[in-house]
């Protein structure tokens, strides 16, 4: 069957930065440069929304149907309480985390590894956050990589984490050693702007040049 658009809306006042469903299908969540959190419903119609505090969001991570990760423009992290308390949704973070400098540009959520969540930043850093005791105490971050990380993949049933630059090369870390990468692979001529773990040794790559490749990690291929 060919596609076709059923709906077309314009909820925000800025440009919207981030999409997700919920866990129906049914609610669409949006973040938007004008600092607002939004729940829309099938037919476009809003249903809640919540400001988010003084920096534009600029990347979202739905965990559950309960919770929501959204980095912003200065670097902070923040993880929301989504349940509805008189028809409105809570509009104070549960925890927030101020371990980057500059904006958050990728996210990853690795449930089977100590429920860890990884965020990349336009100031060339990965940051890992350990959400069973979601802490200020519980972060690492590595060395300045030197160029933005834009994705993040687990690759090789967790032992190593791949990452994705503004420069084309991708990063390769050794779980649990975060200080600085492991291994570097040239090869994009411009930006990797997302990955896709095809197994847990073949990563799709989409870069600003216009071209999806298959890369084998380790060996690097």
């Amino acid at each position: 069957n060919a596609n076709k658009r059923v709906l077309i809306n314009n909820p925000h006042d800025g440009s919207c930065r981030g999409l997700a469903f919920d866990g129906s299908g049914q609610r669409l969540w949006t973040i938007c440069s004008d600092k607002y959190f939004r729940v829309m419903d099938e037919y476009g119609k809003e249903m809640n929304r919540f400001h988010t505090g003084d920096d534009k969001l600029n990347k979202m991570l739905r965990l559950d149907d309960n919770t929501v990760i959204t980095g912003d423009d200065s670097g902070c992290v923040k993880i929301w309480d989504l349940r509805v308390d008189n028809n409105k949704l809570a509009a104070n973070a549960a925890m927030e985390w101020h371990v980057h400098e500059d904006y958050i540009s990728s996210f990853l959520h690795v449930p089977e590894k100590e429920n860890t969540l990884l965020s990349g930043s336009g100031d060339g850093t990965l940051a890992i956050y350990d959400l069973r005791k979601p802490s200020a105490a519980n972060t690492l971050r590595s060395e300045d990589q030197e160029a933005e990380i834009t994705c993040i993949e687990v690759m090789k049933n967790g032992k190593k984490v791949v990452c994705g630059t503004q420069d084309g090369v991708m990063l390769i870390f050794t779980w649990g050693k975060w200080l600085d990468q492991s291994d570097r692979y040239p090869g994009h001529p411009e930006t990797v702007d997302c990955s896709l773990k095809s197994d847990e040794k073949t990563l799709r790559t989409g870069s600003s040049d216009g071209l999806s490749r298959a890369l084998q990690i380790q060996p690097n291929k």
